[in-house]
């Protein structure tokens, strides 16, 4: 886990399947740049746990943050399943108080056919069309929170490519140039997309 102290809105990052924090090193200091000074990404343990058990996790660290910062909400960013773990955290009316938007980068909204070969039973969850696939799809997220889908034509991550757009009102959609599922995370162009929206 990552923090650094500031004056700024306080920012919570995501990573996806079968990573940790460190993939946010890129965007975190361009964030840090920019003079978001409470940049916070967390790790989670994909191996023995399920989506619903992580996300408890996710909601716990937004509460413990909103501890922190009271008087601030919380602008939450994820990658892939991370993306999905925001989505569903402000699903929930109480974590959407403490929120001030949403993007999610290269998450599979509707699952993904690669999650078939997924190591553990979190990632199989990912499945396309699957269960949690039917439950996160029809999430609109709050009205009136700013919320931002990016992907890649190209995405080989997540297949089909129709299942990174989310089928709901009050979403903007962003669609980069050709970048694979991981380089979204390093890409000049989609951390100047996610600060401007921010």
């Amino acid at each position: 886990e990552v923090g650094l102290s500031g004056k700024a809105k306080p920012v919570l990052l995501l990573h996806g399947y079968g990573v940790n924090c460190s993939c946010w090193l890129v965007l975190r200091n361009r964030l840090l740049g920019a003079g978001y000074k409470d940049v916070w990404a967390m790790t989670y343990i994909s191996m023995g746990n399920s989506f619903d058990d992580i996300l408890e996790q996710v909601k716990n660290r937004i509460r413990t943050i909103h501890r922190q910062y009271p008087d601030e909400k919380i602008f939450c960013i994820g990658h892939s399943m991370g993306g999905l773990l925001v989505r569903a955290a402000a699903n929930d009316p109480e974590i959407a108080e403490l929120m001030r938007g949403m993007i999610c980068i290269g998450s599979p909204h509707k699952g993904s056919r690669m999650a078939a070969w997924a190591l553990t039973s979190v990632g199989r969850e990912l499945l396309y069309r699957a269960k949690l696939a039917k439950r996160m799809n029809p999430m609109p997220g709050p009205e009136n929170m700013p919320k931002l889908s990016i992907y890649s034509p190209i995405d080989n991550m997540v297949l089909p490519n129709k299942a990174l757009r989310v089928d709901q009102p009050n979403w903007e959609a962003e669609l980069t140039g050709m970048q694979s599922h991981s380089s979204l995370l390093f890409s000049k162009d989609v951390h100047k997309r996610v600060i401007s929206f921010m």
